[in-house]
């Protein structure tokens, strides 16, 4: 999941995250991208607004493998 983060230049809530992160997404409309992945890519990575700064949680369970987090990078650098 670091790696991911890292392409895409987005900052972790907490930077000693390991299963579940909130990273700061860029100015967005957060409802309307948190569709737009639900929609247009089936990926559930809920998104909202907490004290002004947009945010993206990703929360990886035992299922979840290195291409699912290729889809939701591919996913994200298509729709920021």
């Amino acid at each position: 999941m670091r790696a991911s983060v890292e392409r895409l230049g987005l900052v972790p809530v907490d930077p000693d995250f390991v299963q579940m992160v909130a990273l700061e997404l860029p100015q967005c409309d957060p409802d309307e991208l948190w569709r737009r992945l639900s929609e247009e890519h089936r990926i559930e990575a809920p998104c909202w607004t907490w004290n002004d700064r947009p945010l993206l949680r990703i929360s990886v369970a035992a299922y979840n493998d290195e291409g699912d987090l290729r889809r939701l990078e591919a996913a994200l650098e298509s729709l920021l």
